[in-house]
Protein backbone atom coordinates (compact mmCIF):
# COMPACT_ATOMS: atom_id res chain seq x y z
CA UNK A 1 0.00 0.00 0.00
CA UNK A 2 1.37 3.41 -0.98
CA UNK A 3 0.91 5.50 2.15
CA UNK A 4 2.06 8.59 0.31
CA UNK A 5 -1.02 8.24 -1.87
CA UNK A 6 -3.26 7.74 1.21
CA UNK A 7 -2.32 10.60 3.60
CA UNK A 8 -5.58 10.33 5.52
CA UNK A 9 -4.95 6.65 6.23
CA UNK A 10 -1.89 7.46 8.35
CA UNK A 11 -4.00 9.79 10.47
CA UNK A 12 -6.87 7.32 10.77
CA UNK A 13 -4.53 4.51 11.81
CA UNK A 14 -2.83 6.69 14.42
CA UNK A 15 -6.17 7.90 15.75
CA UNK A 16 -7.53 4.36 15.91
CA UNK A 17 -4.54 3.11 17.91
CA UNK A 18 -4.55 6.09 20.25
CA UNK A 19 -8.28 5.98 21.01
CA UNK A 20 -8.28 2.20 21.46
CA UNK A 21 -5.31 2.39 23.83
CA UNK A 22 -6.92 5.13 25.90
CA UNK A 23 -10.24 3.30 26.16
CA UNK A 24 -8.50 0.06 27.09
CA UNK A 25 -6.36 1.68 29.79
CA UNK A 26 -9.25 3.57 31.33
CA UNK A 27 -11.84 0.78 31.37
CA UNK A 28 -9.65 -2.27 32.04
CA UNK A 29 -6.89 -0.79 34.21
CA UNK A 30 -7.92 2.44 35.92
CA UNK A 31 -11.66 2.14 36.38
CA UNK A 32 -11.52 -1.26 38.17
CA UNK A 33 -9.02 0.18 40.66
CA UNK A 34 -11.10 3.29 41.22
CA UNK A 35 -14.55 1.70 41.49
CA UNK A 36 -13.60 -1.90 42.32
CA UNK A 37 -13.31 -4.86 39.98
CA UNK A 38 -16.53 -6.47 41.17
CA UNK A 39 -18.46 -3.24 40.66
CA UNK A 40 -17.06 -2.61 37.17
CA UNK A 41 -17.80 -6.23 36.27
CA UNK A 42 -21.51 -5.46 36.69
CA UNK A 43 -21.27 -3.41 33.49
CA UNK A 44 -20.80 -6.66 31.57
CA UNK A 45 -19.16 -6.98 28.18
CA UNK A 46 -19.42 -4.30 25.53
CA UNK A 47 -22.50 -4.41 23.34
CA UNK A 48 -23.51 -1.44 21.25
CA UNK A 49 -26.91 -0.08 22.28
CA UNK A 50 -28.39 2.36 19.79
CA UNK A 51 -30.83 3.56 22.45
CA UNK A 52 -28.16 4.26 25.10
CA UNK A 53 -27.93 7.93 26.04
CA UNK A 54 -24.27 8.80 26.67
CA UNK A 55 -25.03 12.36 27.83
CA UNK A 56 -23.58 13.30 31.21
CA UNK A 57 -25.98 14.30 34.01
CA UNK A 58 -25.23 17.40 36.08
CA UNK A 59 -24.61 15.36 39.22
CA UNK A 60 -21.79 13.58 37.38
CA UNK A 61 -20.05 16.64 35.94
CA UNK A 62 -20.74 18.97 38.87
CA UNK A 63 -20.13 16.62 41.79
CA UNK A 64 -19.10 12.97 41.34
CA UNK A 65 -16.51 13.41 38.57
CA UNK A 66 -14.68 15.99 40.67
CA UNK A 67 -13.52 13.25 43.06
CA UNK A 68 -9.97 13.75 41.74
CA UNK A 69 -9.64 17.05 43.58
CA UNK A 70 -9.19 15.03 46.77
CA UNK A 71 -6.42 12.98 45.18
CA UNK A 72 -4.02 15.87 44.53
CA UNK A 73 -0.71 16.34 46.32
CA UNK A 74 1.08 19.57 47.25
CA UNK A 75 4.62 18.44 46.37
CA UNK A 76 5.64 16.77 43.11
CA UNK A 77 9.12 15.19 43.00
CA UNK A 78 11.07 14.92 39.76
CA UNK A 79 12.43 11.43 39.08
CA UNK A 80 15.18 10.80 36.54
CA UNK A 81 15.11 7.94 34.01
CA UNK A 82 17.42 5.92 36.29
CA UNK A 83 14.82 6.08 39.05
CA UNK A 84 16.82 8.51 41.18
CA UNK A 85 15.47 11.87 42.40
CA UNK A 86 16.36 14.83 40.23
CA UNK A 87 18.72 17.46 41.67
CA UNK A 88 15.95 19.94 40.83
CA UNK A 89 13.85 20.63 43.96
CA UNK A 90 10.33 19.31 44.26
CA UNK A 91 7.70 21.22 42.34
CA UNK A 92 4.93 22.86 44.32
CA UNK A 93 1.49 22.40 42.85
CA UNK A 94 0.57 25.92 43.95
CA UNK A 95 3.38 27.30 41.72
CA UNK A 96 2.28 25.44 38.59
CA UNK A 97 -1.17 26.80 37.77
CA UNK A 98 -1.15 28.20 34.24
CA UNK A 99 2.53 27.35 33.77
CA UNK A 100 2.17 24.60 31.18
CA UNK A 101 4.43 26.18 28.56
CA UNK A 102 7.25 26.79 31.02
CA UNK A 103 6.77 23.43 32.70
CA UNK A 104 7.09 21.38 29.53
CA UNK A 105 9.59 23.59 27.72
CA UNK A 106 11.99 20.66 27.83
CA UNK A 107 10.74 17.17 26.87
CA UNK A 108 12.61 15.54 29.76
CA UNK A 109 10.53 17.56 32.23
CA UNK A 110 7.38 15.76 31.12
CA UNK A 111 8.77 12.30 31.87
CA UNK A 112 10.39 13.38 35.13
CA UNK A 113 7.11 14.84 36.38
CA UNK A 114 5.09 11.75 35.53
CA UNK A 115 7.66 9.45 37.10
CA UNK A 116 7.51 11.66 40.17
CA UNK A 117 3.72 11.56 40.30
CA UNK A 118 3.93 7.77 40.07
CA UNK A 119 6.24 7.66 43.09
CA UNK A 120 4.12 9.57 45.60
CA UNK A 121 1.15 8.15 47.51
CA UNK A 122 -2.33 8.69 46.17
CA UNK A 123 -4.19 10.42 49.01
CA UNK A 124 -7.33 8.78 50.25
CA UNK A 125 -10.33 10.05 48.29
CA UNK A 126 -12.38 11.72 51.01
CA UNK A 127 -13.61 15.12 52.14
CA UNK A 128 -10.06 16.46 52.59
CA UNK A 129 -8.02 18.39 50.07
CA UNK A 130 -4.46 19.76 49.94
CA UNK A 131 -3.69 23.40 50.66
CA UNK A 132 -2.55 24.16 47.08
CA UNK A 133 -6.13 24.04 45.82
CA UNK A 134 -7.93 24.62 49.11
CA UNK A 135 -6.37 28.02 49.80
CA UNK A 136 -3.84 28.87 47.07
CA UNK A 137 -5.59 28.13 43.78
CA UNK A 138 -4.21 30.47 41.03
CA UNK A 139 -2.32 32.48 43.62
CA UNK A 140 0.85 32.23 41.51
CA UNK A 141 -0.86 33.85 38.51
CA UNK A 142 -1.92 37.02 40.31
CA UNK A 143 0.38 38.05 43.14
CA UNK A 144 -2.33 40.38 44.42
CA UNK A 145 -4.72 37.43 44.77
CA UNK A 146 -4.64 35.68 48.12
CA UNK A 147 -5.62 32.44 46.40
CA UNK A 148 -8.93 30.80 45.51
CA UNK A 149 -10.60 27.74 47.00
CA UNK A 150 -11.39 24.93 44.55
CA UNK A 151 -13.63 23.10 47.00
CA UNK A 152 -15.67 26.24 47.63
CA UNK A 153 -16.09 26.52 43.85
CA UNK A 154 -17.34 22.92 43.71
CA UNK A 155 -19.86 23.61 46.45
CA UNK A 156 -21.12 26.81 44.84
CA UNK A 157 -21.29 25.20 41.39
CA UNK A 158 -23.53 22.48 42.79
CA UNK A 159 -25.82 25.10 44.30
CA UNK A 160 -25.87 27.17 41.10
CA UNK A 161 -26.80 24.09 39.07
CA UNK A 162 -29.56 23.16 41.47
CA UNK A 163 -28.45 19.63 42.26
CA UNK A 164 -31.02 17.61 44.17
CA UNK A 165 -30.94 16.61 47.81
CA UNK A 166 -29.02 13.60 49.09
CA UNK A 167 -32.16 11.47 49.15
CA UNK A 168 -33.20 12.61 45.67
CA UNK A 169 -29.82 11.75 44.18
CA UNK A 170 -29.63 8.35 45.87
CA UNK A 171 -33.20 7.54 44.90
CA UNK A 172 -32.43 8.39 41.26
CA UNK A 173 -29.71 5.71 41.31
CA UNK A 174 -31.84 3.16 43.17
CA UNK A 175 -29.94 3.46 46.44
CA UNK A 176 -31.40 3.47 49.96
CA UNK A 177 -32.25 6.93 51.29
CA UNK A 178 -32.35 8.39 54.77
CA UNK A 179 -36.12 8.20 54.55
CA UNK A 180 -36.09 4.52 53.65
CA UNK A 181 -33.56 3.60 56.35
CA UNK A 182 -35.26 5.73 58.97
CA UNK A 183 -32.10 7.50 60.18
CA UNK A 184 -32.37 10.99 61.60
CA UNK A 185 -30.04 13.89 62.39
CA UNK A 186 -26.54 12.94 63.53
CA UNK A 187 -27.35 9.27 62.99
CA UNK A 188 -27.52 9.83 59.21
CA UNK A 189 -24.10 11.49 59.13
CA UNK A 190 -22.56 8.74 61.25
CA UNK A 191 -23.87 6.13 58.83
CA UNK A 192 -22.49 8.19 55.95
CA UNK A 193 -18.87 8.41 57.09
CA UNK A 194 -18.48 5.47 59.47
CA UNK A 195 -15.41 3.55 58.31
CA UNK A 196 -14.18 2.70 61.79
CA UNK A 197 -11.53 5.43 62.00
CA UNK A 198 -11.20 7.57 65.13
CA UNK A 199 -11.76 10.73 63.13
CA UNK A 200 -15.10 9.55 61.68
CA UNK A 201 -17.19 10.65 64.66
CA UNK A 202 -15.65 14.13 64.49
CA UNK A 203 -16.33 14.42 60.75
CA UNK A 204 -19.93 13.29 61.25
CA UNK A 205 -20.38 15.80 64.06
CA UNK A 206 -18.93 18.61 61.94
CA UNK A 207 -21.27 17.79 59.05
CA UNK A 208 -24.24 17.61 61.40
CA UNK A 209 -23.33 20.94 63.00
CA UNK A 210 -23.01 22.50 59.54
CA UNK A 211 -26.08 21.06 57.81
CA UNK A 212 -28.37 19.78 60.57
CA UNK A 213 -30.18 17.52 58.11
CA UNK A 214 -28.41 15.32 55.57
CA UNK A 215 -30.75 16.60 52.87
CA UNK A 216 -29.44 20.12 53.47
CA UNK A 217 -25.92 18.96 52.61
CA UNK A 218 -23.95 19.74 49.47
CA UNK A 219 -23.70 16.68 47.24
CA UNK A 220 -19.98 17.05 46.54
CA UNK A 221 -19.12 17.20 50.25
CA UNK A 222 -21.43 14.36 51.28
CA UNK A 223 -20.33 12.17 48.38
CA UNK A 224 -16.64 12.61 49.18
CA UNK A 225 -17.21 12.08 52.91
CA UNK A 226 -19.12 8.82 52.34
CA UNK A 227 -17.25 5.70 53.48
CA UNK A 228 -15.74 3.53 50.75
CA UNK A 229 -18.20 1.11 49.12
CA UNK A 230 -16.95 -2.49 48.93
CA UNK A 231 -13.63 -2.42 47.04
CA UNK A 232 -14.25 1.00 45.50
CA UNK A 233 -12.12 3.98 46.49
CA UNK A 234 -15.30 6.08 46.58
CA UNK A 235 -18.53 5.89 48.51
CA UNK A 236 -21.64 4.06 47.35
CA UNK A 237 -23.29 7.15 45.84
CA UNK A 238 -20.40 8.38 43.71
CA UNK A 239 -19.56 4.79 42.73
CA UNK A 240 -23.09 4.33 41.41
CA UNK A 241 -23.05 7.65 39.54
CA UNK A 242 -19.72 6.92 37.85
CA UNK A 243 -20.67 3.33 36.95
CA UNK A 244 -23.89 4.55 35.38
CA UNK A 245 -22.14 7.22 33.32
CA UNK A 246 -19.23 5.13 32.10
CA UNK A 247 -21.55 2.23 31.28
CA UNK A 248 -23.76 4.41 29.09
CA UNK A 249 -20.79 6.18 27.48
CA UNK A 250 -19.36 2.83 26.40
CA UNK A 251 -22.64 1.22 25.38
CA UNK A 252 -23.68 4.19 23.27
CA UNK A 253 -20.41 4.30 21.31
CA UNK A 254 -20.67 2.36 18.06
CA UNK A 255 -16.98 3.00 17.43
CA UNK A 256 -15.87 1.50 20.76
CA UNK A 257 -12.62 -0.38 20.25
CA UNK A 258 -13.98 -3.74 21.44
CA UNK A 259 -16.59 -3.60 18.69
CA UNK A 260 -14.13 -2.92 15.89
CA UNK A 261 -12.46 -5.33 13.52
CA UNK A 262 -8.71 -4.85 13.89
CA UNK A 263 -8.24 -6.09 10.34
CA UNK A 264 -10.46 -3.37 8.87
CA UNK A 265 -7.41 -1.43 7.67
CA UNK A 266 -5.32 -2.57 4.69
CA UNK A 267 -1.98 -4.19 5.50
CA UNK A 268 0.61 -1.51 6.19
CA UNK A 269 4.03 -1.55 7.80
CA UNK A 270 3.04 -0.57 11.36
CA UNK A 271 5.57 -0.58 14.22
CA UNK A 272 2.98 -2.40 16.39
CA UNK A 273 -0.14 -4.41 15.85
CA UNK A 274 -3.25 -3.11 17.59
CA UNK A 275 -3.28 -6.13 19.90
CA UNK A 276 0.31 -5.47 20.92
CA UNK A 277 -0.38 -1.84 21.76
CA UNK A 278 -3.33 -2.80 23.94
CA UNK A 279 -1.35 -5.53 25.73
CA UNK A 280 1.44 -3.08 26.54
CA UNK A 281 -1.07 -0.93 28.41
CA UNK A 282 -3.02 -3.76 30.03
CA UNK A 283 -2.83 -4.39 33.79
CA UNK A 284 -0.34 -6.95 34.94
CA UNK A 285 -1.71 -10.48 34.67
CA UNK A 286 -1.15 -10.89 38.40
CA UNK A 287 -0.04 -8.56 41.23
CA UNK A 288 3.48 -9.97 41.38
CA UNK A 289 4.12 -9.75 37.66
CA UNK A 290 6.51 -7.14 36.33
CA UNK A 291 4.73 -7.21 32.99
CA UNK A 292 1.85 -5.03 31.94
CA UNK A 293 1.26 -1.53 33.24
CA UNK A 294 3.37 -0.91 36.33
CA UNK A 295 1.70 2.38 37.17
CA UNK A 296 -1.01 0.78 39.28
CA UNK A 297 -2.45 1.64 42.66
CA UNK A 298 -0.60 0.08 45.57
CA UNK A 299 -1.09 -0.23 49.30
CA UNK A 300 -0.26 2.84 51.35
CA UNK A 301 0.87 3.15 54.93
CA UNK A 302 -0.27 6.43 56.42
CA UNK A 303 0.20 7.66 60.00
CA UNK A 304 -1.56 10.26 62.13
CA UNK A 305 -0.15 11.37 65.47
CA UNK A 306 -0.72 13.25 68.71
CA UNK A 307 1.76 13.78 71.58
CA UNK A 308 1.44 10.21 72.87
CA UNK A 309 -0.51 8.40 70.16
CA UNK A 310 0.41 7.23 66.67
CA UNK A 311 -1.62 5.61 63.93
CA UNK A 312 -0.80 3.49 60.90
CA UNK A 313 -3.35 2.55 58.27
CA UNK A 314 -2.88 0.24 55.32
CA UNK A 315 -5.19 0.45 52.29
CA UNK A 316 -5.32 -2.75 50.29
CA UNK A 317 -4.59 -2.74 46.61
CA UNK A 318 -7.64 -4.41 45.09
CA UNK A 319 -5.59 -7.08 43.31
CA UNK A 320 -3.88 -8.40 46.43
CA UNK A 321 -6.80 -8.74 48.83
CA UNK A 322 -7.25 -12.43 48.09
CA UNK A 323 -3.53 -13.18 48.35
CA UNK A 324 -2.97 -11.90 51.87
CA UNK A 325 -4.07 -13.89 54.91
CA UNK A 326 -2.38 -11.79 57.56
CA UNK A 327 0.20 -9.15 58.36
CA UNK A 328 2.70 -8.12 61.00
CA UNK A 329 3.35 -4.56 62.07
CA UNK A 330 6.46 -3.43 63.91
CA UNK A 331 6.95 -0.07 65.60
CA UNK A 332 10.53 1.04 66.14
CA UNK A 333 12.38 4.08 67.44
CA UNK A 334 15.99 4.95 68.22
CA UNK A 335 14.87 7.09 71.17
CA UNK A 336 12.20 4.87 72.75
CA UNK A 337 12.54 1.26 73.85
CA UNK A 338 8.85 0.70 72.98
CA UNK A 339 8.34 -1.33 76.20
CA UNK A 340 5.30 0.69 77.26
CA UNK A 341 3.74 1.07 73.83
CA UNK A 342 0.40 -0.66 73.35
CA UNK A 343 -1.27 -1.61 70.06
CA UNK A 344 -4.68 -0.39 71.10
CA UNK A 345 -6.90 -1.29 68.16
CA UNK A 346 -7.02 -2.98 64.82
CA UNK A 347 -9.79 -2.67 62.24
CA UNK A 348 -9.40 -5.68 59.98
CA UNK A 349 -11.17 -4.23 56.95
CA UNK A 350 -8.69 -1.39 56.65
CA UNK A 351 -5.69 -2.71 58.65
CA UNK A 352 -5.83 0.22 61.02
CA UNK A 353 -3.50 0.31 64.04
CA UNK A 354 -3.32 2.71 66.96
CA UNK A 355 -0.29 2.94 69.26
CA UNK A 356 -0.57 4.52 72.71
CA UNK A 357 2.05 5.27 75.34
CA UNK A 358 4.44 6.99 72.93
CA UNK A 359 6.94 9.65 73.98
CA UNK A 360 6.25 13.25 72.94
CA UNK A 361 8.61 14.67 70.34
CA UNK A 362 9.98 11.26 69.36
CA UNK A 363 10.53 9.81 65.90
CA UNK A 364 8.96 6.40 65.13
CA UNK A 365 8.78 4.07 62.17
CA UNK A 366 5.95 1.61 61.61
CA UNK A 367 6.74 -1.21 59.20
CA UNK A 368 4.23 -3.71 57.78
CA UNK A 369 4.94 -7.16 56.39
CA UNK A 370 2.19 -9.17 54.70
CA UNK A 371 2.06 -12.92 54.37
CA UNK A 372 -0.05 -15.55 52.64
CA UNK A 373 0.34 -18.96 51.03
CA UNK A 374 -0.20 -17.47 47.55
CA UNK A 375 2.60 -14.91 47.89
CA UNK A 376 5.73 -16.02 46.04
CA UNK A 377 9.23 -16.11 47.51
CA UNK A 378 8.46 -17.68 50.84
CA UNK A 379 4.91 -16.44 51.30
CA UNK A 380 5.94 -13.08 52.77
CA UNK A 381 6.56 -9.61 51.39
CA UNK A 382 7.36 -6.19 52.79
CA UNK A 383 4.43 -3.82 52.38
CA UNK A 384 6.21 -0.65 53.38
CA UNK A 385 7.03 1.75 56.16
CA UNK A 386 6.00 5.19 57.34
CA UNK A 387 7.84 7.55 59.66
CA UNK A 388 6.24 10.01 62.03
CA UNK A 389 7.26 12.23 64.94
CA UNK A 390 4.91 12.66 67.86
CA UNK A 391 3.92 16.19 68.77
CA UNK A 392 5.48 18.16 71.59
CA UNK A 393 8.94 18.22 73.17
CA UNK A 394 10.86 15.09 74.09
CA UNK A 395 11.03 14.75 77.93
CA UNK A 396 14.79 14.18 77.94
CA UNK A 397 15.71 16.75 75.34
CA UNK A 398 15.89 20.53 75.46
CA UNK A 399 15.48 20.75 71.71
CA UNK A 400 12.06 21.56 70.38
CA UNK A 401 10.91 18.91 67.94
CA UNK A 402 9.08 19.91 64.77
CA UNK A 403 5.35 19.30 64.86
CA UNK A 404 3.99 16.21 63.16
CA UNK A 405 6.64 15.29 60.65
CA UNK A 406 4.12 13.05 59.00
CA UNK A 407 4.22 11.64 55.50
CA UNK A 408 2.86 8.65 53.69
CA UNK A 409 5.19 6.41 51.72
CA UNK A 410 3.95 4.77 48.53
CA UNK A 411 5.04 1.15 48.51
CA UNK A 412 5.31 -1.25 45.64
CA UNK A 413 3.83 -4.66 46.35
CA UNK A 414 5.45 -7.70 44.89
CA UNK A 415 8.12 -6.12 42.67
CA UNK A 416 6.05 -3.22 41.28
CA UNK A 417 8.68 -0.67 40.33
CA UNK A 418 8.53 3.09 39.83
Amino acid sequence: LDLAAEPNLIYELARFLNVASYQSIFYTAYLPYLLGRANVATLGNYTFDALANPNTPLVFTTAAFRYGHSGLVDDIPLIESNGMPSPTPMLLLSDLFGMVDDLFARPENFNAIFRGLGSVPHPRLDARCVDSVRNRLFQNIDSADSGDDLIARNIQRGRDHGLGTWDQIRSAFNLPTSASTGCDGLECFMALVDGGLPSDAAVAQDLFDLYGDINNGDIFILGMAEVEFQDSLLGETFTAILLDQFGRARGGDRFWYEGQDFSMFPEVNLPYRVEEVLSLNAPAADPVSTGGNLMQLNSVVAPWVTETTGYCEWWFSNDVKNLITGQNIVLSSEDDDIDDVVVEAQIASMQFYRFTGLRPGTEYTCTITAYGDMIPNGGETSVGAAEFTTLGIAPTSSAVMSQASVFAVVVALFAALF
